[in-house]
């Protein structure tokens, strides 16, 4: 719940915001991207609504990671072809295996939105040497 006014949560579809061309300064995206069919058509809305400057703070997991966050399953040894057929079958939702920091960054430069920073986000424990999950940082050109 927020008491602050210039703050104003938002729920709505990623791809189609209900929001103004240039009339955010911040956008946070947690465990959203990774469910998305079409990360370009969100991330061009989300280009559309930040103004230049704005920040674009994106969370995602580790879709490879030993046990896949969303399928409790070690979804990395599963061939492509195969992930979406027992992810639908174990969780009854869509996961986009394409969702990763490298094509992200790839995507968002293409609308304007300029890689910042990654940071790597572990669990208290650190099993692996490579994260269950990052925070990507983007700014608006």
């Amino acid at each position: 719940r927020f008491n602050d006014s210039s703050i104003l949560p938002v729920c709505a579809d990623a791809q189609v915001l209900p929001l103004r061309k240039d009339s955010v300064d911040l956008v946070i995206a947690l465990s959203i991207y990774e469910h998305l069919e079409n990360l370009q058509i969100a991330l061009k809305e989300t280009a559309r609504i930040l103004r230049r400057g704005g920040i674009l703070v994106v969370q995602l997991p580790n879709l490879d990671y030993f046990i896949e966050p969303h399928t409790k399953f070690p979804m990395f040894l599963i061939p492509r072809r195969y992930k979406n057929v027992i992810a639908f079958k174990l969780i009854s939702y869509h996961v986009n295996w394409d969702a990763n920091p490298k094509k992200l960054i790839k995507m968002a430069a293409k609308n304007k939105l300029e890689f910042i920073r990654m940071i790597k986000h572990y669990h208290k424990l650190r099993t692996a040497p490579w994260p269950p999950s990052w925070f990507l940082i983007f700014a608006k050109r």
